[in-house]
């Protein structure tokens, strides 16, 4: 079995140097030293400009690092919207500008022009199916988990059309989702946590799965860097990246996602 690994945090503009330097030190850096440690693993990526920024004034060796990845093959960087807003909260003539906007900064900072896409905050609009398409990037990872509802739409990726334009969905094992953000709630301890997440990865069956973990969850808790170590141990060195994924795979089953807000970043309205 394949697995797609990931991490990503949303920090958004203007937060305090302490909160940007526990997510570097308990997360992202052990996550991409396990990266540069291991040429086997790959994973996908996805930080804000605003966080990029920091690190380039406060830690340039992080960015150095990062683009080092991206050069090796290892690391895929996802586009976003830019200053961290919400799709859904601009007008349609707006989202595609913001879009390249960043993936534009991303490629000049990084060298490597990013294929996928993250909805900030996991607020997904039907309509950005033909931002993709004008923005030509492939794919799309989220989370299938509606709070809203409490369903999931779908566990393997899956191609989905909008007025006439397609585009690739990765959707997101929510178990590891809810694990994570139940931690971070102290609905349970570590050993519980630790113990949970590897129960999961050995449980795995799809032929694909997505794992994004959200740093920014577990940024205030020491010794959560090991969630990584735990899946990668559990699961192996078959990651593959979304890109080779679809070079790999040409025929992908059609579905479809309704907009909505969705995973475990928010709950009722209360940030995670």
């Amino acid at each position: 079995m394949k697995y797609i690994l990931g991490a990503y945090s949303q920090l958004p503009f203007g937060y305090p140097d302490e909160e940007y330097e526990l997510l570097l030190t308990r997360q992202l850096k052990p996550f991409l030293t396990m990266l540069f440690s291991q040429p086997a693993l790959k994973a996908v990526l996805r930080i804000g400009n605003s966080e990029i920024e920091w690190f380039e004034a406060v830690h340039p060796e992080i960015n150095m690092l990062i683009g080092d990845l991206c050069k090796k093959g290892q690391l895929e960087l996802l586009t976003s919207c830019c200053y961290d807003t919400a799709l859904s909260m601009l007008p349609p003539h707006e989202r595609t500008k913001h879009i390249e906007k960043t993936t534009a900064f991303l490629r000049k900072k990084f060298g490597k022009k990013p294929r996928g896409l993250w909805c900030v905050y996991q607020d997904f609009s039907s309509s950005v199916i033909q931002q993709m398409e004008i923005s030509t990037l492939d794919y799309v990872v989220i989370s299938p988990y509606l709070q809203i509802g409490n369903c999931s739409f779908a566990a393997k990726p899956f191609v989905m059309s909008e007025f006439g334009k397609k585009t690739v969905i990765f959707p997101i094992d929510d178990r590891f989702s809810r694990e994570v953000a139940d931690f971070s709630r102290n609905k349970e301890d570590k050993d519980e946590f630790f113990s949970s997440i590897e129960k999961i990865a050995k449980s795995t069956s799809n032929a694909i799965s997505t794992v994004m973990i959200n740093m920014d969850q577990l940024s205030f808790c020491s010794d959560s860097d090991k969630v990584f170590k735990v899946i990668c141990d559990t699961l192996g060195s078959n990651c593959v990246l979304p890109s080779e994924y679809l070079n790999d795979n040409r025929t992908i089953k059609n579905g479809y996602m309704p907009s909505g807000i969705y995973g475990r970043d928010y709950s009722f309205g209360k940030a995670a």
